[in-house]
């Protein structure tokens, strides 16, 4: 009752952990910490930019859901609970004299740089990593080899466990032409490679953009959901606590968010109707928020029974004896479902009837899928193609987005020539109407996980398109356009294209400058 009380906090499967984390998968994390020369010097506040990623990562190892001594390395991990971490550390740096030869480093003591989940044994092996900093040059295929066998073999758990290596970076690697074989193994493995270079300030300096043409093109697809560039000073706020966070990058990938019933933060539940699936949450349309539910706050079988009836409140005993909302919808037949004047059978399953808003605020926020219909009396109605499966998506006028995995209508359907072009999605090709790149996707998550697509919400329904830069394919035509750079294999918009708008981040950046009358970039 403490844990549920707490704002800071969230009860999951029997364990208090830190609201951050409260949706965290069973994961595997194998940490690749650069220890070269470079992170010596003064990033952002810290003095001393290796030692300050080993603090916050001893920060980290204490807000993780991570098992405790049953976690320790080379204790059996079937014993663990559901959504627990296991951690390993390996440092990376080596001499360029010798071809970056014994150029990984792991712990003598602790976890000795093996998978843990208990706080003493990880926090043992970052202080033998804090006092042993390799400071030599940027190498990083041992380390990544030591990962790969981390995440494989005939005794790793075979229980669907979430695998990532991920590679703290400064500096650019200098043995990028040498790391097929181990990404290899890794990718084989089924794991995640996220890369995150650690910029000493908020401005981009050419040691930054070095580190990320170096690891960007290494991590996994899509890269956008995989890598980040991001000053020091943020990492802690940006990344390590959001880690779980299924609107984050990373999230979008990590976290599964069809999990319900008390298994997400309230803060995670997207729309009302995913939220009042929940027993320990409750929508409110005044906030457009889904909320911690106010029966959580009766600790005891007499309180809960006397709480207000308008909460709906009832003592859990045969659980974790806490006081939640009444489970509403939770029939797993469509006969009784439907008997229930609340609830509604949505892809063979049970729910509160979506989108019951009173303000057109709250309608059109909830990302189930409502639209509020009507100028003066107006009410709010579920859109077509709002169904969550691929095999309910098949209403007419309606298609699924595999990437996305969302349902929603279908476009480019004209059958004449005007009405195909003057849709900006669509093309008009061999007598018939197509759509144009990028707009198979739904979802701005979808969109933007995709180089060369980019998020158009000047019109409405907003809608995926390409960029303006895409039109280029060869590398010597895309940068010969300002506004354009060449990323790899794709033409994408320049750093101070995308600041357009954006006075302070232009400012910020000294490859750029702002043209006050154009309010550009």
């Amino acid at each position: 009752c403490a844990c549920t009380t707490d704002p800071s906090c969230f009860w999951h499967d029997g364990t208090c952990v830190d609201v951050h984390y409260g949706a965290c998968p069973t994961m595997d994390i194998v940490i690749l910490l650069d220890g070269s020369s470079l992170m010596k010097q003064p990033f952002g506040r810290y003095r001393n930019g290796y030692f300050a990623l080993v603090e916050m990562l001893k920060d980290w190892t204490y807000l993780l859901p991570l098992p405790g001594d049953i976690g320790a390395a080379g204790k059996d991990p079937s014993l663990y609970p559901a959504g627990s971490a296991r951690i390993a550390l390996i440092q990376f740096s080596g001499d360029k004299n010798l071809a970056g030869a014994n150029s990984a480093l792991v712990s003598t003591v602790g976890a000795k740089g093996r998978l843990s989940g208990y706080v003493p044994e990880l926090r043992q092996d970052l202080s033998y990593q804090e006092h042993k900093q390799m400071a030599k040059d940027t190498f990083l295929k041992e380390a990544l080899d030591m990962a790969a066998g981390q995440l494989s073999g005939p005794l790793y758990p075979a229980d669907g466990r979430k695998k990532i290596v991920l590679v703290l970076l400064g500096s650019s690697v200098m043995d990028e032409g040498m790391l097929s074989g181990p990404l290899g193994k890794i990718q084989a493995a089924g794991a995640h490679l996220v890369g995150i270079v650690v910029r000493r300030s908020d401005s981009h300096r050419t040691q930054d953009n070095d580190a990320e043409a170096s690891l960007k093109p290494i991590v996994t697809e899509p890269k956008r959901a995989h890598f980040q560039n991001i000053a020091i000073n943020n990492l802690k706020e940006e990344v390590l606590d959001k880690w779980c966070d299924p609107s984050t990058a990373w999230g979008s990938w990590l976290v599964d968010v069809k999990t319900t019933d008390s298994h997400l933060p309230c803060s995670f539940h997207s729309g009302s109707s995913e939220c009042n699936r929940d027993s320990g949450c409750t929508w409110d349309d005044g906030l457009v928020a889904c909320t911690v539910t106010p029966c959580l706050q009766y600790c005891s079988k007499a309180l809960c029974e006397l709480s207000d009836p308008a909460y709906r409140c009832e003592f859990n005993v045969s659980g974790d004896s806490t006081c939640t909302k009444e489970k509403i919808c939770a029939y797993a037949d469509e006969q009784p479902c439907m008997a229930n004047y609340e609830c509604t059978w949505m892809d063979n399953i049970c729910e509160p009837i979506p989108c019951q808003h009173h303000t057109e605020p709250a309608c059109v926020s909830d990302l189930v899928g409502c639209e509020w219909v009507g100028l003066v009396d107006g009410e709010c109605l579920v859109k077509t193609c709002s169904h969550k499966t691929t095999a309910n998506c098949t209403d007419a006028g309606c298609e699924w987005d595999q990437a996305a995995s969302v349902c929603g209508p279908k476009v480019c359907t004209y059958t004449t020539e005007r009405e195909c072009k003057d849709d900006e999605r669509c093309d008009w090709k061999n007598a018939a109407c197509e759509k144009k790149r990028c707009v198979e996707h739904l979802s701005e998550g979808s969109c933007i996980s995709e180089a060369g697509c980019e998020w158009e919400v000047s019109s409405s329904p907003a809608y995926c398109r390409e960029t303006y830069c895409s039109m280029w394919t060869a590398e010597v035509d895309c940068n010969l356009d300002a506004a354009c750079a060449w990323d790899g294999s794709i033409c994408v918009p320049s750093t101070c294209m995308r600041n357009n708008g954006k006075s302070c981040e232009c400012a910020a950046d000294p490859s750029c400058f702002w043209v006050e009358s154009r309010q550009s970039c």
